[in-house]
C-alpha cells in the first residue's frame, strides 16, 4: 500500500512540473506593422505580437517598449515579449518582434509639413488705415489643409502706427509636432485712395524739467515740465487732436496707465511745427520705484487716422513719507511668444475664441478697449469664447490677463 502510494505522488509531481513546463512556451510573430491611425501616439499590447497567449492570472506579459508616436513612423524597432512568474516575478521566457511603425490614417496627423516663408513682404494699409496679415500673404508655398495643422501670424493686424518696418511672427501649430516659428519683414506702406490714409505727426522728442529724469531722482509731489515741437506734412488744413501724458509701470501703453496731462490740439502744417508744453504734479502718495512718462497722440477726427510713434521716458522715483499707490497697472507682458495664448478669428465678427497655451493656469481677464482707448468689455475668469455681437464694427485692443498677473495684448478687427 505504501509503495502505490508512494507511485501516485511522483506522477502527481511530475505531471504539475509537466504542466509548469507547457505554461513556459512563448512565441511571437516575426513582424509587425504598427499603425497608429489618427492619434498622435498610440500603445501597443503583448496579445499584438505574442502568439496564443496563455492568459492564465499565474503569468504576466511584459514589452520592453509599448509606445509609439509620430516620431516613430517609418521606423523598426525589435520590441521584446517577456513571460514572469506572476507571484515570483521570475522570468520564464521571451521573444521579440520587428514592429514598423505606419499611420494610413487619411489627413495624417503625422504628415511632414514644412514652413516655407517670405523673408520679406510689402503691404498698404486699406482706406480705414489698416491691413490684415494672412498666412498666405506671407508663406510662398500652397499651405497645408490638414486639419491637425493650422497657421498664426502675431501680429496679423497693424495700422497707421506701424507704418515702417515691422517684425511679424507666423507659426505651424500641429497637433502632434512642435510649433514651427519664422519671423517675417513687413513693410507697411501708405498709399491708399486719392491720398495717404494716414495723418504722420513726428517729433525729435520731449524736453523734461528736471532734466535726465532717468539718471537723477525726483520727489513724490515734484513738479515736471515738458515741452515738444510736432511736425505734420499732411494735407488736411484742420487735424483735431489730443496729446496725452500717462504714468506707468512699464514702458508698455495701457489704458489703466495713470493721466497726469492733456492737452488739446489742432494738427496743422506749419514750418516751425507745433509747440506742446505743458506741466504736472507727481501724485504725493507715489511709491518708490522705476517709472515710465508716456506721451501719445490721439486723433479725435473719425475720417482721419494719426500715425504717432509713442514716446517713453525712464524717470526714478525716491521715497516719499507717505504710504499709497498710484493706480498703475503692475504686470509683466508675456515676452516669450511661443507660449503666448492664441486669439482667433480675427477679424472677427460675433464672438472671438482665446486658445491657452501648454502649462498654462488660465486667464484671469480678458479686456478689450475700442480705438481711443475706453474699455467696452470687462470679464472676469471667461472661458474660451467671448461674444461681441453688441461691438460695432472697427479696430479694438484686446489685453489678457493670467493668473499669474503676465498680460498680452493684441489688436483685433470686428467686420
Amino acid at each position: 500500500m505504501k509503495k502505490i502510494l508512494l507511485t501516485f505522488l511522483m506522477i502527481a509531481q511530475v505531471g504539475s512540473i509537466f504542466s509548469y513546463c507547457v505554461g513556459q512556451s512563448l512565441t511571437c510573430l516575426s513582424n509587425v506593422t504598427f499603425d497608429i491611425g489618427h492619434q498622435c501616439s498610440a500603445s501597443i499590447t503583448p496579445d499584438m505580437i505574442g502568439v496564443s497567449l496563455n492568459h492564465d492570472p499565474a503569468y504576466t506579459y511584459t514589452l520592453s517598449r509599448s509606445e509609439f508616436d509620430c516620431s516613430d513612423v517609418g521606423h523598426s524597432y525589435d520590441v521584446v515579449l517577456q513571460l514572469r512568474d506572476s507571484r515570483t516575478g521570475v522570468l520564464l521566457n521571451s521573444c521579440f518582434s520587428r514592429v514598423t511603425v505606419v499611420c494610413n490614417a487619411m489627413p495624417s496627423p503625422c504628415e511632414q509639413v514644412r514652413l516655407w516663408y517670405h523673408p520679406e513682404i510689402t503691404v498698404t494699409l486699406n482706406e480705414d488705415g489698416y491691413v490684415v496679415l494672412t498666412p498666405e500673404m506671407i508663406a510662398f508655398s500652397p499651405l497645408t489643409t490638414n486639419p491637425y495643422f493650422h497657421y498664426i501670424v502675431t501680429p496679423n493686424v497693424l495700422d497707421c502706427d506701424d507704418v515702417g518696418t515691422n517684425s511679424v511672427r507666423i507659426s505651424l501649430v500641429s497637433a502632434c509636432y512642435p510649433a514651427l516659428n519664422g519671423t517675417v519683414t513687413v513693410n507697411v506702406v501708405d498709399r491708399g485712395g486719392y491720398g495717404p490714409t494716414c495723418h504722420h505727426i513726428s517729433t525729435g522728442g520731449i524736453n523734461f524739467f528736471p532734466a535726465h529724469l532717468d539718471q537723477e531722482l525726483v520727489f513724490p509731489g515734484s513738479e515736471i515740465s515738458y515741452f515738444t515741437l510736432l511736425n505734420y506734412q499732411g494735407e488736411l488744413p484742420n487735424l483735431p487732436a489730443e496729446f496725452r501724458m500717462f504714468l506707468s509701470r512699464d514702458n508698455v501703453p495701457d489704458s489703466k496707465d495713470f493721466l497726469i496731462d492733456k492737452k488739446q490740439l489742432i494738427i496743422k502744417k506749419s514750418p516751425n511745427g507745433i509747440s506742446v508744453s505743458g506741466k504736472f504734479i507727481l501724485p504725493r502718495n507715489l511709491l518708490a520705484g522705476n517709472y515710465y512718462l508716456i506721451a501719445d497722440l490721439f486723433g479725435k477726427n473719425k475720417k482721419a487716422s494719426i500715425g504717432f510713434k509713442t514716446i517713453v521716458q525712464a524717470i526714478h522715483v525716491g521715497k516719499s513719507n507717505k504710504s499709497g499707490e498710484i493706480v498703475s497697472r503692475d504686470r509683466t507682458l508675456l515676452i516669450d511668444q511661443d507660449e503666448d495664448f492664441v486669439i482667433y478669428p480675427n477679424p472677427f465678427t460675433s464672438v472671438i475664441s482665446i486658445m491657452a497655451p501648454p502649462f498654462s493656469d488660465g486667464l484671469q481677464r480678458v479686456e478689450i478697449f475700442n480705438a481711443v482707448g475706453f474699455m467696452v468689455k470687462n470679464i472676469e475668469h471667461p472661458s474660451g469664447e467671448i461674444n461681441t455681437e453688441d461691438l460695432v464694427s472697427g479696430i479694438y485692443i484686446i489685453r489678457l490677463t493670467d493668473n499669474h498677473n503676465h498680460t498680452l495684448m493684441r489688436k483685433v478687427i470686428k467686420q
